[in-house]
């Protein structure tokens, strides 16, 4: 995975606005894993280290790509799932 940060793009991007409380907001504590389609020797070839390094977890059954980003909160899990992948 690539991360690009632009220090002058701050205030134009979403990750660079102000943070609101509303009710029932939880924290977010991390990435648990992502959810991908295709198998883990694939992945393993195209990044070129173990795809087991990685919190993945493979779905062979389906054509590659992502399909969620499963994510650990203070509210316990929460699954940001790609609508055009379901």
């Amino acid at each position: 995975m690539t991360w690009y940060c632009h220090e002058s793009r701050q205030y134009m991007h979403p990750s660079g606005q102000p943070v609101f409380n509303w009710p029932n907001c939880v924290e977010p504590l991390g990435v648990a894993y992502l959810e991908l389609g295709g198998t883990e020797e694939a992945m393993t070839e195209w990044i070129g280290e173990p795809a087991s390094h990685f919190p993945y977890r493979f779905f062979p059954d389906r054509p590659e790509g992502l399909y969620a980003i499963h994510v650990n909160t203070s509210g316990g899990e929460k699954v940001i799932r790609l609508p055009w992948r379901v």
